[in-house]
């Protein structure tokens, strides 16, 4: 099977180290904290606890061009740990999967939703902005739903 990418390389430029409050939302205050310090487009690291948390996971979809895609979304109703979460900024928006667990220790994560994952006590943010760089999201046409497309300025 052929490898195939698409990429574009940059400089970094701010390195921006910070902390989403109780009761604030994980991904809104990303987006926050990118549009206070002016960030379009980079990558996101964080660590943290919830009051709860709704993310999506992938599922079998036959029905789709790739067979799967996100099913409904998945609640956790209790205090979560946020393992780690990773994810891309593009265009103003955060795109964060996470690890989490529950207080038996049990793992499971996905795709954070926007306006699901209240802070519990903290969530420690880590943003690096990739410069040069005008990606976007959207349909590429070969699966269903929103896809990344990197590209230079």
């Amino acid at each position: 099977m052929e490898t195939r990418v698409k990429y574009a390389s940059t400089i970094t430029g701010k390195k921006v180290l910070g902390r989403i409050l109780p009761g604030s939302d994980v991904i809104e205050g990303i987006e926050k904290i990118c549009i206070d310090n002016d960030i379009k487009n980079g990558w996101v690291d964080c660590i943290g606890s919830l009051r709860e948390t709704n993310f999506f996971i992938l599922t079998k979809q036959p029905q789709t061009k790739a067979g799967a895609a996100y099913g409904d979304p998945l609640h956790k109703d209790f205090p979560v740990e946020l393992i780690a979460g990773q994810g891309l900024l593009v265009d103003g928006g955060a795109h964060v999967h996470a690890i989490m667990c529950g207080d038996d220790g049990v793992c499971f994560g996905g795709h954070l939703i926007k306006g699901g994952s209240p802070v519990l006590v903290t969530c420690e943010v880590s943003i690096t902005e990739a410069v040069n760089l005008n990606c976007a999201r959207g349909d590429d046409g070969e699966v269903d739903g929103m896809q990344f497309f990197p590209a230079g300025k």
